[in-house]
């Protein structure tokens, strides 16, 4: 050793700042019969943990894994001094010949050496070429990076035979700090104190139970952490001059040549992932945090990478030999309310009126909730629906999408991504040269979906484009979030809402006694006008009922789709919810000031003292209390409550909340060139119609006045309308009805 360092000049290595990465091939020798003791052995977390040892002086990664089932090596009983060896690397070099490139990796039952039977051995590359390996029968990490300390160079830290040296002061060792003649201590190295493990030892919590002394009567305790001592048990590092003597052998010995030379099969990927809701170039998009990124390869195991601060996430190529590699970002990163707001909405409306259309391909796809390839007032309907908290995620959808920059980075695709509907873009496959859209029939379950071009790629290992960072990349949308204001830095967790309280129309508190029936008025204070709003409340169902919600004096449409009540009583939580909401129909503010939002109905089961403070508003778990104006920014808003007796009951509470709209049909269904809706009206009245088609065109509106009673309106003029599927909404009197029809 002494000679070889002397030819490799260690001073040329250079020290470096950054880890080498070297790739690891691992090899799992079973009998014929698939019968194998380390089936269970996880080579990917192992190394993990062995590149802690190795504290960035390497970075091991795994190239490749593969089983290997052969007879002749005694049930995987592998002589490693004997021709088994010379067998075995015969059939790898064959068979797997870019694991010559790799540092070898053999996992066998029993390895057989001078009549024992040790839980690893190494051959150096120095010594052996490519030939070179680690064998490993036995499976505790600290024993893997023991074996790979050898194969780059290092010897034990025992002295051999211990008892010999220790009280020979013609053979002085290096002991607590005080340097004697290193070249006796075993290894040759000045920081790593002789091992005498036949003369002490260490318990479970790695104490040393025994202290020798030195040549001068120092008392003398080994380096129990070192990992090329034989305490395996409490190893967990490498001292200064063993990690420089193994980053010599890598840098300047020729044997390890084919290590510094990373095969591009056996290269580390990179990708990265991004967030954007506008145009290519138009901003620097927000990188994403600490998502878990999925590289699947049948029928191996899944291999999961994290992205950093920028976004990028690195992957072993998980037996990147041979065979396709489906790459899947995490669909329900984050909260599902991440971003997804009422301001969402009108943004949506305004783009279906074409007040204000979309100016980006990645709204169309952030806007499409229930994944239909439309944008449409039912993607409205889902929104609302999430953020009301009627559901828990969006039933049809995924909480994010993924774009992959494979296709985005290809002219012909983006043109029709960007050309105003990304859903008719058909990307081709370069792996298999398939069409893929943006939906398609009979999906599979779960990804990859061979027929979309979202959420994957599906990469073959040996084309040309597997080498490209692009290949690996994606552009993620948030669902439902259309002017992009989801977080992607790791925030994985909703945060707790701020504190927001109540107050009183009259200044003074609310109380409501046992059995009351109370109306209760929510009143807006605001200087500024909005276009959208959002709330909620929770409270204790033991001690008040929820009865009903009513209408206010600001929205020009009440929809029940905008309220949502939870009823908390025999749960475990014991909390009811109300949940509220509205968004202007036109795109246009409105002056809330002094304007009720909306009233609820409650008859209190307990004494309440002070409803103000009884309703705790903005709690967590209810609607985040959100007031936007035009530009979407948040508008500063008091809410005051006002209590009115209700009279009568729940008798008068029927009377009160009988529908504007009811029992409404249409025919036919399907229609060709017109169809009529019948409905009742509850008093004479104006009713509208706006007729949307799937693509959410509004392709008909009209107004007509009506008196109460059974009534219907002819919607016609249809003839020469696209065949598909059509969105409907009637409404009157501050009530609004949703409907779907189809066309022939």
């Amino acid at each position: 050793m002494e000679q070889i360092l002397a030819n490799l000049n260690p001073q040329a290595s250079g020290s470096g700042t950054s880890p080498i990465r070297i790739p690891v091939y691992y090899f799992l020798l079973r009998g014929t019969n698939g019968s194998t003791i380390h089936g269970n052995f996880d080579i990917e977390q192992s190394i993990n943990t062995v590149n802690n040892h190795f504290d960035g002086l390497f970075e091991f990664y795994v190239c490749g894994r593969e089983q290997i089932d052969i007879d002749q090596f005694q049930a995987m009983d592998l002589n490693a001094s004997s021709s088994d060896v010379v067998d075995l690397h015969q059939i790898v070099n064959l068979n797997f010949p870019v694991a010559q490139e790799c540092v070898k990796v053999f996992f066998c039952d029993v390895i057989l050496w001078a009549g024992t039977t040790p839980g690893g051995y190494a051959h150096e590359r120095f010594n052996y070429g490519v030939n070179g390996a680690v064998y490993l029968s036995d499976e505790r990490i600290a024993n893997l990076s023991h074996e790979l300390g050898h194969y780059f160079g290092l010897p034990h830290t025992f002295l051999d035979p211990p008892t010999q040296y220790v009280h020979d002061f013609a053979h002085p060792v290096f002991i607590n700090g005080v340097k004697y003649t290193c070249k006796q201590t075993g290894d040759g190295f000045c920081d790593t104190p002789a091992d005498l493990e036949t003369l002490c030892s260490a318990n479970a919590d790695c104490i040393v139970t025994c202290t020798v002394p030195d040549p001068l009567g120092v008392a003398y305790s080994p380096d129990v952490t070192n990992i090329m001592s034989y305490y395996t048990e409490c190893a967990n590092r490498f001292s200064l001059e063993q990690q420089e003597r193994m980053r010599t052998m890598y840098n300047l010995h020729p044997d390890y040549e084919e290590l510094r030379i990373i095969n591009p099969a056996c290269a580390l990927k990179t990708g990265h992932i991004e967030q954007s809701c506008v145009k290519q170039g138009e901003s620097f998009p927000e990188p994403f945090e600490e998502l878990d990124v999925k590289i699947r390869q049948q029928p191996l195991p899944i291999c999961n990478s994290i992205t950093n601060g920028g976004g990028r996430y690195q992957f072993n190529p998980c037996n990147w030999a041979d065979g396709k590699r489906d790459i899947m970002p995490d669909l329900d990163f984050s909260f599902p309310l991440n971003g997804v707001t009422t301001y969402d909405v009108v943004v949506i409306q305004k783009h279906i009126l074409i007040l204000e259309p979309f100016t980006s391909p990645f709204q169309y796809i952030a806007a499409d909730a229930n994944n239909t390839g439309s944008v449409t007032p039912q993607d409205i309907i889902e929104i609302r629906r999430l953020i009301l908290g009627i559901v828990p995620n969006f039933p049809l959808n995924s909480s994010w999408r993924y774009i992959p920059k494979l296709y985005l980075g290809n002219p012909a695709f983006y043109s029709q991504f960007d050309d105003g509907n990304p859903f008719d873009a058909q990307a081709i496959d370069p792996f298999i040269g398939t069409f893929r859209s943006y939906n398609c029939p009979n999906p599979q379950t779960p990804l990859p979906n061979n027929c979309t071009w979202l959420d994957h790629v599906s990469v073959s290992t040996n084309h040309p484009l597997a080498q490209l960072e692009n290949t690996w990349s994606f552009v993620g949308v948030k669902v439902g979030d259309v002017n992009c204001s989801a977080e992607s830095d790791g925030n994985l967790v909703e945060d707790d809402p701020d504190e927001t309280f109540f107050s009183t129309l009259t200044g003074l508190p609310i109380p409501i006694n046992t059995g009351e029936f109370k109306k209760i008025q929510v009143i807006a204070e605001s200087e500024q006008e909005v276009i959208a709003w959002q709330m909620g409340a929770s409270f204790a169902a033991d001690s008040l009922e929820f009865l009903s919600f009513l209408p206010g004096n600001v929205a020009t449409t009440f929809d029940l789709d905008n309220f949502h009540h939870v009823d908390g009583s025999g749960s475990e939580s014991g909390v009811s919810k109300i949940n509220a909401l509205w968004f202007a129909t036109d795109g246009n503010e409105k002056q809330i000031n002094n304007k009720i939002l909306f009233e609820f109905v409650v008859q209190a089961n307990a004494p309440i003292p002070a409803l103000e403070s009884f309703l705790n508003l903005n709690a967590a778990g209810v609607t985040p209390f959100k007031f936007f104006n035009e530009a979407g920014e948040n508008v500063p808003v008091t809410l005051k409550l006002n209590a009115l007796n209700f009279a009568g009951g729940r008798d008068a509470l029927k009377m009160e909340e009988v529908n504007q709209l009811s029992k409404v049909s249409v025919a036919p269904v399907p229609f060709e060139d017109a169809f009529a809706i019948n409905f009742s009206l509850a008093k004479d009245a104006n009713v509208g119609l706006q007729l949307y088609h799937a693509d959410g065109r509004l392709v008909s509106s009209a107004h007509h006045w009506f008196t109460k009673g059974m009534q219907e309106l002819v919607v016609d003029g249809l003839a020469n309308a696209p065949s598909g599927v059509y969105y409907y909404s009637l409404t009157s009197e501050g009530f609004i009805h949703h409907g779907v029809i189809s066309k022939k």
